[in-house]
């Protein structure tokens, strides 16, 4: 639908927005289910309420890293010493205090703990990494 309002507007910040949040939040999950098959780890009750926590972050990340892209009209330096120090101190705050859990005695607590730091740290680094390079790319062509 997004993509369809930008043919025809020729607008393409909604589809970008639409798109963008979702791509990150799709790379992010396949990071997460990746991480998590490779170290063991399974789906438990506790570790499940990491989703929302996740699925909030990766929806945050990107939104502030667009609109930094649209005010800075995609010019990556920059939007990158500003709103991505920013974001790696929040999820690197956010991944620390969630991964603190992880030496929790209760295994629910712990598994709760390493998801949610996994997932916020996939949202963040794809957030500031890949997803400037994908909007130049899409704004280009």
């Amino acid at each position: 639908m997004a993509s369809g309002f930008a043919k025809h507007t020729g607008k393409l910040g909604v589809c970008l927005g639409t798109t963008g949040s979702g791509a990150v939040l799709l790379m992010s999950g396949v990071c997460l289910l990746a991480i998590m098959a490779l170290a063991g780890w399974s789906w438990n009750l506790l570790n499940l309420m990491a989703l929302p926590l996740i699925l909030g972050t990766g929806v945050d990340y990107t939104i502030f890293m667009q609109l930094a892209l649209r005010r800075h009209g995609g010019d990556q330096r920059i939007v990158r010493r500003s709103i991505g120090r920013a974001l790696l101190l929040c999820g690197g705050t956010a991944m620390a205090g969630f991964g603190s859990l992880a030496w929790s005695s209760y295994p629910g607590m712990a598994s709760l703990g390493k998801v949610c730091a996994v997932g916020i740290g996939a949202n963040m680094l794809i957030s500031v990494f890949l997803l400037p390079a994908w909007w130049t790319a899409a704004t280009r062509g």
